[in-house]
């Protein structure tokens, strides 16, 4: 009688299947770009498109996906740097065009090429009216004269609680307004900035250069200007160029949080630090004051002559 396992070796079988099936799946590398998924775009969709590539093309090379392993830290690290790649890619291909485009360096260029320009910065404006108290302190006829450096002067912005500045320029006798800022002829220098290895006097000859074109080719008669005290200027550059010193400004105040400044305009701005302020705020959170700031000097520089004797 024949013994079934010399037949079938059972004796010899220890329970387990070699096979080699997943050596038939391996993708030929011809065939691999349409294992990439080109429509991923943010953190998660590039670790999920990555994990199944590996498992598609490297199924005997990497089997060890738990999330301590160092091929899974890659995997994420490159996931990272992806994810900000394609934040970046989105947000250049959204300043090409005018209903997406953000900055404004990039509106006014989108405009020059449709022949429209830009107006540059313009001073703000208003409107106010004197009144004497009491009404009766100057006689019918008198002239009143308001001294140099009482025409430079801030008031409270009501949106942010910071500083609006304004210079006085015109007053209509018969109505007692006061044109605080005229846009048509005020213009503000705000920055001026030379590279260190320039030559010696090169912000004045600039100023002055830009002043001539200015005087030449627009309607502007005025320029103000203002140096920080709080960041030690004190106007050397305008005092070279023949600006005049128009008195001090009122001190504005700034917003410390934890010691650090930021602009009153953070109480209103709709962003997470600006939420949070807001919140310790509501919380009266005794790390966040107001701070009183240095005032500012006053400069003014008038490119119409005429001006200049008219109220210097």
């Amino acid at each position: 009688m024949v013994q079934n396992d010399s037949i079938y070796g059972t004796s010899a079988f220890d329970g387990t299947v070699k096979s080699d099936f997943l050596a038939l799946g391996i993708v030929p590398e011809n065939l691999r770009s349409e294992f990439i998924d080109y429509s991923t775009a943010d953190f998660s969709e590039f670790k999920t498109s990555l994990l199944n590539y590996l498992k598609a093309v490297y199924p005997l090379d990497y089997t060890n996906f738990v999330e301590s392993d160092l091929g899974i830290m890659l995997v994420e690290l490159f996931s990272y740097l992806a994810s900000v790649i394609s934040l970046k890619s989105d947000l250049l291909a959204n300043e090409l065009y005018l209903p997406t485009v953000q900055t404004v360096g990039n509106l006014s260029k989108l405009l020059n090429l449709i022949g429209i320009s830009m107006k540059g910065p313009i001073a703000s404006k208003a409107t106010v009216k004197a009144t004497l108290s009491p009404p009766d302190s100057v006689a019918t006829g008198q002239t009143i004269t308001i001294p140099l450096a009482s025409r430079s002067f801030s008031v409270p912005n009501s949106k942010d609680g910071g500083a609006l500045f304004f210079t006085l320029y015109e007053v209509n006798t018969s109505t007692g307004e006061i044109d605080l800022d005229n846009p048509d002829i005020v213009l503000e220098l705000n920055r001026l900035c030379c590279i260190d290895d320039t030559p010696t006097n090169t912000e004045s000859y600039f100023i002055g250069q830009t002043f001539k074109w200015l005087k030449k080719n627009t309607k502007y008669k005025v320029i103000i200007s203002f140096a920080d005290t709080a960041q030690g200027h004190e106007g050397i550059i305008y005092k070279a160029t023949n600006f005049i010193h128009s008195g001090m400004t009122t001190g504005a105040k700034a917003l410390m949080v934890d010691g650090e400044r930021y602009h009153q305009r953070m109480l209103t701005k709709k962003c997470p630090k600006g939420d949070e302020i807001r919140k310790r705020i509501k919380d009266k959170d005794e790390n966040i004051w107001t701070e009183l700031l240095p005032p500012k000097h006053i400069y003014v520089y008038y490119l119409d002559k005429r001006m200049k004797r008219k109220y210097n």
